[in-house]
């Protein structure tokens, strides 16, 4: 397989196990706020974060590790790039979520509404934590393609 054949065909594998990843850790992030809303909005962000995640890291470790890579480059290369997305989104995001009271109440999330340094620590985190997971998977999956599993 060539270097572009191998980052498309990790894209599926990315989006597939970034949503399944974002769904767990939103609905952990939501469970903090101990309310069956914040619950929902964390499995609903986690999700949609989780498929960006995925369309990014996928691709990404596909063309850097091709098959020979396997869990761990994929590991370390998906929370480099998690976790830059994350700063990102929690740049991005912080004016907006400062805005919700049982964010502001909850002892994890209030980093949000601190600024948007804290606002981005935090999604470099959460953002570090889901790509590791999914370059992990997309590693392990590129390499079993090698193998001929």
């Amino acid at each position: 397989m060539t270097k572009k054949e191998m980052a498309v065909g990790s894209i599926p594998t990315g989006v597939i196990s970034g949503s399944i990843l974002g769904f767990f850790v939103g609905a952990f992030v939501g469970a903090i706020t101990v309310t069956i809303s914040g619950v929902v909005s964390g499995i609903i962000v986690g999700i949609v974060f989780g498929i960006i995640t995925g369309l990014i890291v996928g691709p990404t470790v596909g063309a850097v590790g091709e098959t020979h890579g396997g869990v761990s480059m994929g590991a370390y290369m998906g929370m480099v790039t998690g976790g830059f997305i994350g700063i990102i989104g929690g740049m991005l995001s912080a004016d907006y979520v400062a805005q919700f009271e049982v964010v502001q109440q909850t002892a994890f999330l209030n980093a949000m509404t601190q600024g948007w340094f804290q606002a981005a620590m935090l999604g470099m985190f959460l953002g570090a934590v889901l790509g590791t997971g999914v370059g992990a998977v997309v590693g392990g999956r590129n390499q079993e393609r090698k193998l001929g599993m």
